[in-house]
């Protein structure tokens, strides 16, 4: 755990008599930018002022995401003579032995972690096509079961009543007005009432006729589409 972590940096450095100030980026350390990683860039910012000597990390795979980062890491550590640290170990970047077992480390995790997203990106992929949620705030009319929209059977009537108002020509705030005085709100919802702007978007929502998309997590031109959805409402409804 990252508490974990935290406590071995601060032993280790209690243990070298080292002053530690805690470096902490957050979801931000996965970034593939290096611009957005501003934590990181500001640690290198004080090695290159002679202000750190000492870089902890409770495992050196983690602080590699990339070769970019890598590079950038030891050649900035080398350059102004400051050292790396993992549990248990330190590394004389001077040392060849220490660099190469250094970098193999660093290839070793950034294959690892390469493995990791793709099998994380093709879990996801996988798990859509075979009618799983993709993830999000349910739409209303459904509920999750097991990871799969089912019916809300006492919220779908009121979409299915929704596309017939809309289908007699009663007007999207007419909705909302009417949803209001029988008492349904939606789901995430301080005052209780649908806006206008909610109903439009659901009166567009392809997923009351069955079908749902998704971007692909590795291609972001790539969509897929499943047609399982359970429907609430006729596509001859939901196009009229």
């Amino acid at each position: 755990s990252l508490d974990t972590q935290l406590k071995n940096g601060i032993k280790t450095a209690e243990k070298l008599k080292y002053n530690y100030m805690v470096w902490d980026e957050g979801a931000k350390s996965g970034s593939r930018n290096q611009d957005q990683r501003d934590v990181f860039n500001l640690l290198m910012l004080e090695v290159k002022q002679g202000n750190v000597k000492h870089i902890y990390f409770q495992d050196i795979t983690r602080s590699q995401r990339n070769y970019d980062y890598e590079y950038f890491l030891i050649k900035t550590c080398m350059d102004y003579d400051c050292e790396i640290h993992d549990i248990g170990r330190k590394y004389d970047l001077n040392n060849p032995q220490d660099n190469f077992f250094l970098r193999l480390q660093s290839l070793f995790g950034q294959y690892e972690n390469q493995q990791r997203r793709l099998r994380s990106v093709m879990g996801k992929r996988d798990h859509f096509l075979r009618g799983g949620w993709r993830g999000g705030i349910t739409p209303f009319g459904y509920d999750t079961i097991d990871r799969k929209l089912v019916v809300n059977k006492e919220e779908g009537k009121w979409v299915k009543k929704m596309f017939e108002s809309y289908d007699g020509g009663k007007s999207a705030n007419w909705i909302s007005n009417m949803l209001f005085s029988k008492g349904v709100k939606p789901r995430k919802s301080k005052s209780g009432i649908f806006n206008v702007g909610t109903i439009t978007t659901m009166l567009r929502n392809e997923i009351y006729i069955g079908i749902d998309r998704m971007i692909d997590p590795d291609d972001r031109d790539l969509i897929h589409v499943y047609k399982g959805v359970p429907k609430l409402v006729t596509k001859k409804l939901f196009s009229s």
